[in-house]
Parts: C-alpha cells; structure tokens; sequence
C-alpha cells in the first residue's frame, strides 16, 4: 500500500508568520528603552559632573579664602571691622571729623550756597565772580556765607592738626546696600573749604587761605583708609580740590619756603594708590558676602533667589574672587601698566557675559551683576596721580626759579636736587611734559584720551584734553581768560 504524503494544513504554516507579526513592536520597544537609557546616562553624567564641578569649585573658593586671609587682606564681614580698626599705637581721630560733618545741615547749606562758586551752582569754576573788582562780585556773599558756616571750618582744621589716622564707621553686614552718609558730607566740606581759601585770598589772609588748603588736604586723607571704591573716588576728588587750589595759591602769591616745604609735604603723603587698592579689598569682600546673601540683591535677579547664608553658587563666586583678585594686583603695579591690566580683566569678563553659550551666562549671573566697574576708579586714580605728580614739579620748578633767578629748561634740570627722579606721566609711562613761555612754565599729562594737546584744557566729555598744573614767575590774580 502506497504511503499518502499529507500537506500541511493552511493554519499550520502561517501560525509562524502570525506570531512574529503580532510582536512588532518590541524591537522599537527596545530601541526606544535604548534611547531613554542612553538619553539617563547622558542626564546622570552632565548632573555628575556638574555636582563634582560644583564641589571642585566650591573647594577652590575655600582655599582662595584661605590664601587672602594668610596674606592678611580682609574677606569675611568679621575680617573688614578687624581690618577697618586704627593700628594700636595710633590716636583714632574719627570723632573730630565726625564732629565736623555733622556740625551741618546739609539741605540748609546747600540751599544757602546755590548762587556760589565752588559749594552752589554757579559755572565760575575758577572763582574769578570772588574778585572785589570782579563786575559780578560775589565776595560779598561769599564772605557772609562763610561767616554762617564758621563753626564747620573751625571744627576741621581742629580735625585737620590732630595726629592719628580716621575710620568712619560703615554697616559691612549690608554689604551693597550699606549708606555712606559721611562721603557726601565730605564732599559738600571740600567745596566749603576751597570758597573759604579763595576768599581769604582775596582778602589778604593768605596764612587762612593756606589754612583752608592744609584742610582740604586733610579731609581727603581722612578717607583713605576707607573700604568702597565710591569713598575712593569721593577721596580723590577732595584731593583734586586741594591740588587745584594749591595750585591757584602758587601763583596768586609769593608762598614762604616753609609754605612751600610744607605743601611738597602734603602731596608726597597722598597715598592714591594705596587707596585704591584698600578700596578694592572692600569690594571683593562685599562681593563675597552677597554671594552668601543673594536675598540682598533680589531686586536685580530676573527670579527669586536666596542663599541665607550658604554658598549656592561656588562657580559664580570662583569667578568673581579671580576677576576681582586680579584687579586688586592690578592696582599694585605702576600705572599706566595697571589700567592696561585691569582692562585685560575687564575683557575677560566682557567675554564670559557676551558668550552665546545661555550656560555661561547662567553660570556667571552674579559675577557680571556684582562685578563693579573699576575702569572708571582706575581712571580716576590716573588723573589725580597725573595732578599730583605735576603740581609737585611744579613747586620744584618754584624752588629752583628762586634759586637762580628763571625756571628750568626741561624736569631733568630738577632731578636730584628738586626732585628725586622725573615724573612719569600715568598715561603713556613717558615723562611728563613741560613747556616755558613768557615767565609762566606748563608741566602736563596727555590724559585720558592719550593724544599730547600741547597743554590744551578743552573739556570733553566733562575731563580737559591734558591735565596741566601752571607756575608764573609773576605772582598775582590769575588773568581772566
């Protein structure tokens, strides 16, 4: 009997068939599981890594915090009211200028001042309105003025003749938000004191005249020790006022050997740089503190951030303690060379805020709101060390015209007998410039806009094209222009 060979059944051969089909979506199931792992570990990895860059960072901040304490620079709040104390062995002469800034209403002087040269809104910035002959004289009123405001003199040259060194007290723990009522109060007492010097001159009392000067000095040292670059600045235009006036009363008499002795004196005291660079420690410790409290700020954050006393952003802060630790370097080194520096900081910082990358920007959001804008201090620090350093050739070139008989031809003629060495102009880094014509000698800078203007001082954009200090050989009222 044959053997009946049977085919397989329809149903029997696409049951294969059905069952693959039916479990389709597993390999996209994988694919997508794959996906999802890969796209975890990325996740995992980047928060990994972001946290161990945190940590780095955040021990990087401690060991720079370490390294500014060692060298014995204030970075905590506690470390400013230690570093803001008067040396042991120094009288503390704050109360007398405190004395002497409260002795005021400010709101009253000011609107008693209003039509003045020099405290009110008057333009005559040489005081040429406080000659008696003047056609617009204001002596008068300048005197009665004065007269009011006595007392505030009186109490700042007590200030101004004590030994000892002044701290006008701040609130560190307020950090940017801090007032600083005692900066205005000196600036309105340098304007007072530069009308009072003028009108004495022109009344003959040049001993009070010379007096007013050493005070305007003096008030101007009182903020040096200060630890906010606007103290600073306040600091250096007190000392402006006092160049300018020194420089006025050279030429409007003849000064004694011991005025003039005493004068050199007082400039070669005027530590600007020093200054500034006291200034900027406050600055990197305030700095520090708002990363602390970023509450303080809250009105500057595009959304509500908080740190209550702990450091949330240690890669913000790293940043900020470097950009800021350069400049203060920066401001030891010899101008002009620290404003090139402190513009290589400014760069880098310009860089990291204009970066396209959101993360950067996000990254460094404190440091770009905090960082503050010590270009303009460093400029500021240039011109007042270019006044400075020329009105004291200037009175070199004084003692040396006294001596035989006409000025010198160039400022190597001064050096070592008048002066130590030529003054180097902050700007350029070459010497400063002197032109003689008609009994007159012009010592200048090239100032901010760095072009010699062979002594022009046409004003733009609110600063002369050079920074020049005039000596005459003949002594009187200054011509009017």
């Amino acid at each position: 009997m044959a053997t009946e060979t049977r085919s397989p059944a329809a149903d029997e051969i696409m049951l294969p068939v059905q069952s693959a089909t039916g479990r389709w979506w597993i390999v996209p199931l994988l694919c997508l599981a794959a996906l999802f792992l890969l796209v975890g570990m990325v996740v995992a990895y980047a928060v990994l890594q972001f946290q161990l860059g945190k940590r780095q960072s955040r021990e990087a901040v401690e060991q720079e915090v370490a390294r500014i304490q060692a060298a014995g620079e204030p970075i905590t709040i506690d470390d400013l009211y230690a570093f803001h104390q008067v040396p042991d062995g120094t009288r503390d002469i704050t109360s007398l200028w405190q004395e002497a800034l409260n002795g005021f209403n400010e709101q009253q002087l000011t609107a008693d001042a209003k039509s003045l040269p020099f405290v009110g809104e008057s333009t005559d910035e040489r005081g040429f309105r406080l000659r008696a002959d003047a056609a617009d004289s204001a002596l008068n009123e300048a005197e009665a003025f004065l007269q009011k405001y006595e007392a505030t003199r009186e109490a700042v040259l007590v200030a101004s003749r004590a030994r000892g060194q002044c701290r006008f007290p701040v609130q560190f723990e307020k950090g940017v938000t801090m007032l600083l009522p005692h900066a205005q109060q000196m600036r309105i007492v340098a304007r007072l004191l530069a009308l009072d010097a003028h009108v004495r001159a022109a009344r003959g009392d040049i001993q009070g005249a010379f007096e007013s000067l050493e005070g305007l000095f003096a008030a101007s040292e009182a903020l040096n020790h200060q630890l906010t670059l606007v103290e600073h600045l306040v600091r250096l235009a007190t000392l402006g006022h006092a160049i300018r006036e020194a420089n006025w009363l050279l030429n409007e008499t003849p000064l004694t050997s011991e005025q003039l002795t005493r004068l050199e004196g007082k400039l070669r005291a005027a530590d600007i740089q020093g200054g500034l660079t006291t200034a900027l420690y406050g600055e990197r410790a305030f700095s520090y503190h708002t990363f602390h409290h970023l509450e303080t700020i809250q009105s500057e954050l595009p959304f509500k951030m908080t740190s209550n006393g702990k450091l949330t952003r240690p890669v913000d802060c790293l940043l900020s303690l470097e950009l800021l630790g350069a400049t203060i370097d920066a401001s030891r080194e010899p101008f002009p060379d620290a404003r090139a520096q402190v513009e290589s900081v400014n760069s880098r910082l310009r860089v990291v805020m204009g970066s396209g990358n959101p993360l950067d920007k996000w990254n460094y959001m404190i440091t770009g709101l905090m960082t503050p804008a010590v270009g303009a201090s460093f400029e500021a620090t240039s011109r007042s060390l270019a006044s400075r350093d020329a009105l004291l050739a200037a009175i070199a070139a004084e003692r040396y015209r006294l001596a035989n008989g006409s000025f010198p031809a160039q400022l190597t003629d001064l050096v070592p007998a008048y002066l130590p060495q030529v003054p180097l102009d902050p700007f350029d880094g070459r010497t400063l410039r002197l032109v003689a014509t008609d009994g007159e000698l012009m010592i200048y800078s090239i100032g901010r806009n760095h072009i010699d203007d062979l002594g022009s001082e046409m004003q733009h954009s609110g600063f002369p094209e050079d920074i020049v200090v005039r000596v005459r050989a003949e002594k009187g009222p200054t011509p009017t222009p």
